[in-house]
């Protein structure tokens, strides 16, 4: 650049490299270009001075070079027009790596500068600038790319320790939740095994469950992937208050007298209670609170006929409403002693018969679009004649 001061030698050069901000100039890689191979002098003295590796433009090896270079030097100086496009196709490569641009101009144009800043530049030196201003303004951005570059290492490798600790509590939840899931399964299954079943009909009742929990999601507000996979989970604890029943009772071969039915009815209060116990102990743990909400609710009617509260419609928790309708159709489609199980058709007509009394209409209409998976679900967990089952 010719009209450059020609009394800077490369100490003055250094010394402006190293002064621009009141700091000693830090080293770092610029990369250079140019269709010219040699970079001009004063860049050359301040490079040297400074220690600045300067590496010539090859653009066979352009992704290798960006990934080193701390700053780029364009040389627009000849072919504007060619130059000035390679910056804008570089300019979101360069963005990405923090890479900031300093473009050279040979001569003086307002217009041309804008045009550099729009393609993406940072910074444009022209002719009449001193080698020691020259010098600063490379050794300035060349000390923001350096400091860009370390933030944005630090920055990955923050967020990749923060994706280590992610997947290590991801885990560390999973591993916590099936604890929990086999616990509370073995819990229900000890009340289930009290009445002297066998087979799967809390396994049914979950797999019920969480058919009519899926149609439901994005219907209402809350309702979603989550809540249905609490209401499966939850689903398995609707009996778990038959514990407290006594076995003169709960294993009673013929039918029961008023007293005995009241008593037997009693099951959904004994598992509320124990439930809230827990939910007292440990707060309201979504997973506690829906279970409670099945165990008191699931023999609740929509006319307000169910037991223990008479509860009716709304006021009847949705959870408690979705597992009536699967111990419902698991209880019709079962085989006891006292009598054979109703087809997969018939049950579901009993359903259909029931809504608006015993069900929730809303809820029979979704539950009609589930009819082959419920058949499937049936198949799967067929069984064969077991004792009486009350519930």
């Amino acid at each position: 650049m010719a009209n450059h001061t020609p009394h800077h030698g490369p100490s003055s050069a250094a010394a402006a490299a190293g002064e621009s901000r009141g700091l000693p100039a830090t080293a770092g890689s610029v990369l250079w270009m140019s269709t010219q191979p040699h970079p001009p002098e004063w860049l050359s003295f301040a490079g040297t001075a400074a220690g600045w590796a300067i590496i010539p433009y090859e653009p066979r090896q352009e992704h290798a070079q960006l990934a080193l270079a701390d700053v780029v030097v364009l040389d627009a100086r000849q072919d504007v027009g060619t130059r000035l496009v390679l910056c804008d196709q570089l300019r979101h490569k360069l963005l990405a790596l923090g890479v900031p641009v300093i473009v050279l101009f040979d001569q003086d144009s307002s217009d041309l500068r804008m045009r550099a800043l729009r393609a993406g530049a940072a910074d444009c030196i022209g002719p009449g600038q001193s080698d020691q201003e020259c010098a600063a303004r490379v050794g300035t951005l060349l000390r923001l790319g350096s400091l860009e570059r370390a933030t944005r290492h630090q920055a990955d490798q923050l967020r990749r320790q923060g994706q280590v600790l992610e997947q290590k509590v991801a885990e560390k939840t999973r591993d916590t939740v099936r604890g929990r899931d086999a616990i509370i399964f073995g819990l229900a299954k000890l009340a289930e095994n009290r009445d002297d079943t066998t087979g799967h009909h809390l396994e049914r009742v979950c797999a019920y469950s969480a058919v009519l929990a899926a149609t439901i999601i994005g219907n209402r507000e809350g309702v979603n992937a989550e809540w249905a996979d609490v209401v499966e989970r939850t689903a398995a604890l609707h009996d778990i208050g038959k514990v407290g029943i006594p076995d003169g009772i709960l294993l009673k071969a013929g039918p029961l007298t008023d007293l005995e039915r009241t008593t037997m009815q009693r099951h959904t209060v004994i598992g509320g209670d124990t439930l809230n116990a827990i939910r007292l102990k440990w707060g309201d743990n979504p997973f506690i609170v829906t279970a409670m909400q099945i165990a008191l609710g699931h023999h609740e009617r929509w006319d307000g006929r169910g037991y223990p509260f008479g509860m009716s419609q709304e006021n009847i928790p949705l959870v408690a409403r979705i597992v009536s309708v699967a111990d419902v159709y698991d209880a019709l489609t079962t085989a006891r002693p006292y009598k054979t199980a109703m087809s997969h058709s018939d049950a579901f007509e009993a359903i259909v018969a029931g809504a608006g009394t015993q069900f929730d209409p809303d809820l029979v209409k979704l539950t009609r679009g589930c009819e082959s998976q419920f058949a499937e679900i049936r198949a799967r967990f067929a069984e064969q004649v077991t004792p009486a089952e009350r519930p």
